[in-house]
């Protein structure tokens, strides 16, 4: 799967893939911050895992959004966490909620 186009609403905080099968998905700010997968977001989840707490990011409003390769984007959240990478593959088949 690829994107034919991505926008970012700020106002509602929704980040809307169009696939190029056509399907168009909105993946909620927060719901991306949470599934970010970068080594500071990791350890916080496993340190909180551990005291039986679940993770919760520090902050959902995107700043800015960086092309990685051909394969997916990084999210720079207004909280300086910038280093998770959402490829094409996981955006495409994540549970929007």
């Amino acid at each position: 799967m690829r994107p034919t186009n991505i926008t970012a609403n700020k106002t509602c905080a929704i980040l809307s893939i169009t696939w190029n099968d056509s399907r168009v998905v909105d993946y909620p700010f927060y719901q991306l911050a949470a599934a970010c997968r970068c080594a500071t977001c990791n350890d916080e989840r496993a340190r909180l895992a551990a005291e039986g707490k679940a993770f919760v990011p520090k902050s959902a409003v995107l700043e800015a959004i960086e092309p990685i390769g051909s394969y997916g984007i990084s999210i720079l959240w207004k909280d300086g966490c910038r280093y998770g990478i959402y490829t094409w593959d996981s955006l495409a088949v994540m549970e929007v909620k």
